[in-house]
């Protein structure tokens, strides 16, 4: 019982009916745990610097490059990043 519940709340759906959802690719984990957290922070400060991004967030919105931040690091830790609608 306690499974379907988690179950149910592991995809829930945003406000706006999109559902995000990170899984392992096909060969695991590419990375330990510990090194997430130094992962995220790397490409966070990457996409900072980056005018590219930044043009990219005035012209199509925060929604987009937090898309594209959470793919890379999806990409690099061996993840695999989906949108539902």
């Amino acid at each position: 019982m306690l499974k379907g519940k988690l179950e149910n709340k592991r995809f829930k759906a945003l406000p706006n009916g999109l559902t995000l959802r990170m899984k392992r690719g096909p060969n695991g984990w590419s990375v330990p745990y510990y090194d997430v957290r130094d992962i995220f922070a790397d490409i966070q400060n990457s996409f900072r610097n980056n005018p590219d991004i930044m043009r990219i967030n005035r012209e199509q919105g925060y929604a987009k490059v937090n898309d594209m931040l959470i793919e890379e690091i999806a990409n690099k830790i061996g993840g695999i990043y989906s949108v539902f609608k």
